[in-house]
């Protein structure tokens, strides 16, 4: 019997690195110093706390370039790192590096803070949300019912820690054969329209699917 997806959400301790940064030499150098764990919350895990913020913000130092420095030139470069493309922490530590060695050769390492950036990391685990889908109609339910750090797990969790290309729910309907609507949730990105975003295409995509579809009788 095919397995039924299972919804995860998540919850996350944050604490203190002890690291600062007052301009971009000593943000590049933090970069390169910290822990996977901090690179994954100022840029991986900033996509949750994204749908509280302005619009526009990306990742952590990218909104630190902005409003601290007035940098809005390096906060775009540093914000073009898609956290969700890049499927493992050095990879987008060195795309991060690489962005700020940018910056500093271009001048614009003048600039000092007055706030500086404090570098946090975040331990991370998995809570089980109890739904679970064995069809489309069921998954469809499913995502109308969770919660945006579900999705969170679901697409940029899942490609980050199974060097997977495809969020889990992608993957999952691949193994049932679905794989043009497969392909469609692939191109799914909460880089560009926040996690709230995905949520909302999922379900379109997953209410045309299901369009005069009767759920079926999991035993």
């Amino acid at each position: 019997m095919m397995e039924p997806f299972r919804f995860f959400s998540m919850s996350g301790l944050v604490r203190s690195t002890g690291h600062q940064a007052l301009d971009l030499v000593a943000l590049r150098e933090a970069v390169a110093a910290v822990s996977d764990a901090c690179i994954y919350h100022h840029l991986h895990h900033a996509l949750l706390r994204r749908h509280f913020q302005a619009a526009g913000v990306v990742n952590d130092f990218a909104r630190w370039v902005a409003e601290e420095l007035g940098d809005p030139a390096s906060a775009e470069r540093i914000g073009a790192v898609d956290p969700v493309a890049l499927t493992s922490i050095p990879v987008a530590r060195q795309a991060l590096m690489d962005a700020l060695a940018r910056s500093i050769h271009l001048g614009s390492s003048r600039a000092r803070a007055l706030s500086p950036f404090r570098f946090a990391e975040v331990v991370t685990f998995l809570i089980p949300t109890g739904i679970e889908a064995g069809n489309l109609v069921q998954l469809l339910e499913g995502v109308e019912r969770t919660d945006l750090p579900t999705i969170f797990v679901h697409f940029v969790d899942a490609s980050l820690h199974k060097d997977a290309v495809a969020s889990d729910f992608g993957a999952w309907l691949r193994v049932r054969g679905e794989h043009d609507l497969a392909a469609k949730v692939d191109l799914l990105t909460p880089y560009a329209g926040g996690l709230d975003g995905v949520r909302a295409a999922l379900i379109q995509l997953l209410a045309d699917a299901t369009q005069g579809v009767v759920a079926e009788v999991r035993p």
